[in-house]
């Protein structure tokens, strides 16, 4: 015969044994929980510390390394510009930092800066709206910055803010690229590309050696935009290696794209 006391009695064992079972499932849980927590928080921990060490190492071995070639930086370079008068020349805003360390290279190899050239495109694009009136006003700009004399007195005293120097005449020049901004429409881009084309024309015309520059926190980088026009670029003019390769290619380095970021062929010409 069926006894409901047996069933009733067993019906409340089990739950003791679920009741039981979770307590104990969820007291071991949290317990291997909390020890996986710190075992994670200790292996990050040791990360970390090994991450920043690495980085410490490795600022100081950069730091070294510039210091090496800061020393070396007279010898290598050392009357190799000597007499030379070179233009710099900006498309777009320059940079303090562009302007200083091409300038610094240029004396340190014993050349001096003629001139330098800030065009800001909006405003040297004024009332331009054919790409072939945009080529020939960058040729015919190109052409009047290096060759100095009367034509760049004239453009000097037009706009002062955007062309100043001792403008004699330079026999080679060095280039900077603003990076264009994402919001230009496809007239405007064109345009742009037209002018620079026109203005690289007119330079090369004049000058012997024309070479592009940026910094290596330049983004994006332009060294494609000079190595599809046949120049050699330097893509850390910010450095003492970048300084030292602007006044080897200005001697005449074979064309090639020098600096330390990954598009780079080599550090610096082979002296």
């Amino acid at each position: 015969m069926f006894d409901f006391r047996y069933h009733a009695l067993s019906l409340v064992a089990v739950f003791l044994a679920l009741g039981l079972g979770i307590v104990l499932g969820a007291t071991i849980g949290d317990s291997l929980v909390s020890e996986a927590n710190r075992d994670i928080r200790s292996s990050l921990r040791e990360e970390v510390v090994d991450a920043r060490e690495a980085a410490r190492e490795a600022r100081e071995g950069s730091e070294r390394r510039d210091e090496l070639i800061e020393t070396a930086l007279p010898g290598l370079t050392e009357d190799l510009l000597a007499g030379d008068r070179v233009a710099v020349v900006s498309l777009g805003e320059l940079p303090d930092q562009i302007e200083s360390s091409s300038r610094e290279a240029i004396e340190e190899a014993g050349g001096s800066v003629d001139s330098v050239s800030e065009l800001p495109l909006p405003e040297a694009l004024e009332g331009v709206i054919e790409p072939d009136s945009a080529k020939v006003r960058g040729r015919r700009l190109g052409r009047a910055i290096v060759r100095g004399g009367r034509p760049f007195r004239r453009l000097e005293r037009e706009d002062p803010d955007v062309f100043r120097g001792e403008g004699k005449g330079a026999s080679e020049a060095v280039l900077y690229r603003e990076p264009p901004g994402e919001d230009r429409s496809a007239e405007r881009t064109e345009l742009e590309r037209a002018f620079a084309a026109g203005l690289i024309e007119g330079v090369e015309i004049e000058v012997t050696i024309l070479v592009g520059v940026e910094r290596g926190s330049t983004e994006p980088s332009q060294v494609s935009f000079f190595d599809d026009r046949g120049l050699s670029s330097i893509d850390t003019i910010d450095t003492p290696a970048g300084r030292i390769a602007l006044a080897l290619v200005l001697d005449g380095a074979p064309q090639a794209r020098y600096g330390l970021k990954d598009s780079a062929e080599r550090p610096i010409p082979e002296p």
